[in-house]
């Protein structure tokens, strides 16, 4: 039986797997996407001039308590080098602000502290504070508002929703459930409790995956979306394709 090899991204490699050509249907590949040629500088550029919202520097300027929700290393997100340019940032604009990075584990397990440098990148760890998002803990978790009767009350981190800026870094690419990563969702399932989170993934079972996955328009994600953005939870978001 011939077989075709074919490679896959793996976090930051390539891996290649052999695939029977009676099984293989086609490799799809996405639009070339062009990578930026200055990080640091078109991240500072997006931060002057963000889309929907004021520029960074007005937005962090004298906060006190500031969360910095990150993706876990499940996602593809080059998040060790975009805290450098926040930081250099906030300590510039919020001096004396407290800042806490969570990472959005959703119901995965925590990150050793190795793979926490990994994804923040050295020396963040012993110099900020960074918390596994513990999903299972009640005492981590904090009943929001929610003006929708028909579905579970909605429980997300604590230290997202006592913090006076709370920042989302993080990727977007097509998801299963939501559509897309990316927005609301670092929130919920990011930071949500286990039955929150739950319920969510649970709500896309009435659809077929073509229905949902990549769709903008995707009822799971307009839910929280709007429960989200209805209990100001986020005050500015990163996100990268």
């Amino acid at each position: 039986m011939a077989a075709k090899r074919v490679k896959i991204a793996y976090y930051h490699e390539d891996r290649e797997v052999e695939i029977p050509e009676e099984n293989l249907i086609g490799v799809l590949h996405p639009k070339e996407i062009h990578r930026a040629e200055n990080l640091a500088a078109c991240l500072n550029e997006n931060l002057d001039h963000p889309v929907g919202t004021r520029p960074f520097n007005e937005v962090c300027a004298g906060k006190k308590k500031v969360c910095i929700v990150i993706c876990d290393l499940t996602r593809p997100m080059e998040t060790d080098r975009v805290i450098p340019v926040l930081l250099e940032r906030l300590e510039q604009y919020a001096p004396q602000a407290e800042i806490t990075f969570l990472i959005a584990l959703g119901t995965h397990r925590p990150l050793t502290d190795e793979e926490i440098d990994t994804l923040c990148g050295p020396g963040i760890r012993q110099k900020y504070r960074v918390v596994n998002h513990a999903f299972h803990d009640p005492d981590a978790l904090v009943k929001i508002p929610c003006d929708r009767e028909d579905i579970p009350d909605v429980y997300v981190n604590r230290l997202l929703v006592e913090s006076d800026l709370r920042i989302a870094v993080g990727a977007v690419k097509p998801h299963p459930i939501f559509g897309w990563s990316g927005g609301a969702k670092i929130v919920i399932p990011g930071v949500a409790g286990y039955d929150t989170t739950g319920y969510s993934h649970w709500l896309s079972c009435p659809y077929k995956g073509v229905e949902i996955m990549g769709q903008v328009e995707n009822p799971v994600r307009q839910l929280y979306e709007s429960i989200v953005s209805g209990a100001n939870l986020i005050d500015f978001i990163i996100n990268a394709v």
